[in-house]
């Protein structure tokens, strides 16, 4: 069965309600689908897991819900790409194009992401947990709720990240949006100065905890502000 003949029936199954069968396979586990274009794609809930994908073209393609763990997508084009709760875990995403992709609530735990470029992607509720950042470009992104546990950052562009921070040991993050300066702290995503503000009305009896967390914001704002400066010129 060639590719296009497999999405077709993918799509089929799709519109049938997704039968309790074998279609969800048929794009089968260890697919090669390197450079393949699939620009547009409706893969919703497809199991790609293990696949290669390596350079393919996966702009606007739907991925909601797809099981893409430990597949390689190296080099892929997943510009504009849905992948809503999409599992990533372990996944090969070096040097892969993700601007403007959606992955809120996306499994990206262990997920190897260097290099990748994230401007502007929708990160809301994503589980990045060890995930390796390093070079990726977050700027734009949306981290509200997301984790980043033991994540490697260094090297990447537009985010930067203080802690652990005060007794709670938590960390907290900032992300260069262009025009403003966005903060997640604890459960908070919000602009740097409305974030400021609730800490401080928040930990207003406990002075040397906000003094702590007010000032680990602070120093982030002026450490992506001196970046962004750095590029301009």
């Amino acid at each position: 069965m060639t590719i296009a003949e497999r999405l077709v029936a993918h799509a089929a199954w799709v519109a049938a309600g997704r039968p309790v069968d074998d279609s969800r396979q048929l794009i089968e586990h260890g697919a090669a689908l390197r450079g393949a274009n699939l620009r547009g794609a409706n893969l919703y809930s497809a199991d790609l897991s293990g696949a290669d994908l390596g350079g393919a073209n996966l702009s606007f393609a739907n991925l909601i819900s797809a099981n893409l763990g430990l597949a390689n997508l190296s080099l892929a084009d997943m510009r504009d790409a849905a992948l809503i709760g999409a599992n990533l875990l372990n996944t090969n995403l070096r040097d892969a194009a993700l601007i403007g992709a959606n992955l809120g609530f996306a499994n990206l735990g262990s997920a190897n992401l260097r290099r990748a470029n994230l401007r502007g992607a929708a990160l809301h509720g994503a589980d990045l947990g060890r995930a390796n950042l390093r070079g990726a470009d977050l700027r734009s992104a949306n981290l509200n709720s997301a984790n980043l546990g033991g994540a490697d950052l260094r090297g990447a562009g537009g985010i930067a990240s203080a802690g652990p921070v005060g007794r709670t040991r938590r960390f907290v993050y900032a992300v260069d949006h262009g025009d403003r300066i966005m903060v997640q702290a604890g459960c908070r995503w919000d602009t740097a100065d409305v974030v400021i503000e609730a800490i401080e009305t928040d930990y207003a009896p406990h002075a040397a905890m906000c003094e702590a967390y007010v000032s680990s914001v602070r120093t982030m704002v002026a450490t992506l502000g001196a970046a962004r400066r750095q590029v301009e010129v």
